[in-house]
Formats: structure tokens, sequence, C-alpha cells
């Protein structure tokens, strides 16, 4: 982690087999030499570069995080955000879902493969996009926010039927029939959304950014219809297994 403020970079302390001198790997036992073309191989190094408009974000630190267990979140990466701007640099064993935070405020998560990836950060929302998962990710996170923002204007509209004399009753029986119908359609997607990816990593990674928001783990109706629906591969992912545990945990604890 680098914490420079005439520069936003980060550059990983690691040493690459290509500083080797060519005579050097006639040295190397053919074994080791596999294993590290091997290791090279199968890991995903990714590289983010940030943009953000909110001001107060300057010469604050942000973090990227993965947890799989849903209790413990390590600290992969930070960097400082330097004149609006921050950068990520790191590898990982495989493609992992991150989550972004400034202090204890989650942003948005990010999937960490190979490739250019960005973020924008906003106060109208946090775009995350330049690799296949994150682009998809992305699709579904503002097909979320436009509903979000149909509950935010229904929510105006209503208040505007108050000042313009319309009684409380028929305000609220107004408010519920869309509301119902708003929530229906926000489950739909994310439903629809987790079971296309059951076996890619985006649904247990859109399970966790969902669900993970919870204080406690809670086994609602639309979780148990996720969880009853999907193959071994979704409900044995270490997030899932986890989340499903303690809610059970939690609602055993209720009835005592």
């Amino acid at each position: 982690t680098l914490s420079n403020i005439s520069q936003a970079t980060h550059i990983p302390q690691r040493q690459y087999l290509c500083s080797m001198k060519s005579s050097d790997y006639f040295h190397l036992p053919l074994s080791l030499f596999s294993l590290l073309m091997l290791l090279t191989a199968c890991s995903e190094q990714y590289n983010i570069a940030g943009n953000s408009s909110i001001g107060d974000f300057n010469g604050q630190t942000v973090y990227l995080k993965i947890s799989d267990n849903g209790i413990d979140a390590d600290c992969l990466d930070s960097c400082q955000v330097v004149h609006d701007k921050f950068n990520f640099i790191g590898d990982v064993d495989s493609v992992t879902m991150a989550i972004m935070y400034v202090g204890s405020q989650r942003l948005v998560p990010i999937f960490l493969e190979d490739g250019m990836l960005s973020i924008e950060v906003g106060h109208c929302g946090q775009r995350v996009s330049g690799s296949p998962y994150n682009d998809r990710l992305n699709t579904f996170l503002r097909k979320r926010d436009r509903i979000s923002n149909e509950q935010w204007e229904l929510e105006r509209e209503c208040s505007r039927m108050l000042l313009n004399g319309k009684s409380h009753q028929e305000v609220n029986e107004f408010y519920a029939k869309k509301i119902k119908k708003l929530a229906k359609k926000l489950e739909k997607l994310e439903n629809d959304f987790i079971q296309e990816n059951y076996q890619t990593p985006l649904g247990p990674g859109c399970f966790q950014w969902l669900f993970g928001q919870y204080a406690i783990p809670v086994m609602t109706e639309q979780i148990r219809t996720l969880i009853d629906n999907a193959p071994p591969c979704f409900r044995n992912h270490p997030y899932v297994r986890s989340y499903i545990r303690r809610a059970r945990d939690n609602r055993s604890a209720e009835g005592q």
C-alpha cells in the first residue's frame, strides 16, 4: 500500500521471472521451473484504475476486502485517493469478488480478474467495467438502480399527493399497491440474475453483495427459494454455506 500524496499508484512488491537472465533458467530444476510457470499461468492479474467525483474522498484510503465466510473480511489491497484518482494492482489465484470500502462504508463489488478494470465513484452511483464478469455485474446493478429510483420517485409522488389535499388513506392505498409491484419486480430481477449464474462466480458474488448487508443473517422467503433451487456447487460455495449455517443458528437461538 502506498500513500504517496503526489501520485496514487500501487506497486506490488514481487519478482517476475522476466527479471531473470536467460542463462539462469538452465540452473532451475525442471520441476521447479514447471511449478513457477504453472503458478504464473493460473493467477489472475488485476489492474484497477479508479476515479471519484466525490471531493470528500480525496486524501482518504480506499480498501479492497474479501470475505469467504461473511464474518472475517480480509484487506486484500488499499491505496489513497489523490486528485480524485486511485489505483489497485495485484494478483489473485482465481477470479475473486472483492468489495471496495471507504472506512466502514461499502461502495461497490468488483470481480478481480485479468484485464484493465475501471471504477467510477460518484454521488449518483458507482460503475465497474473492463472485464466480462464486471460488465455483466454492472448491467445488473444498473437495472437494479433504476428500480430503486422508481421507488424513490414513488415516495416523492406520495408526498405531492398529500400536499395537494389527498387523504392519508388514499395515499397509503396508492403507495401500497405501487410499492408491492416494484418489490416483486426487484426480487424477480435479483432471483433471475443469481439463478442464471448459479455456476459462475457471479451467482455467489451477487448473493454476498445483496444479502451480506444484513447485520444478522436471516433466511427470508427469497433466500430460501434461491437456496432450494440451487445446485450443490452454489450451496457449497464457502460464503453461501457459511450464510446458511449462521442463518439457521440465529433461527435456533431465537427459538430457545
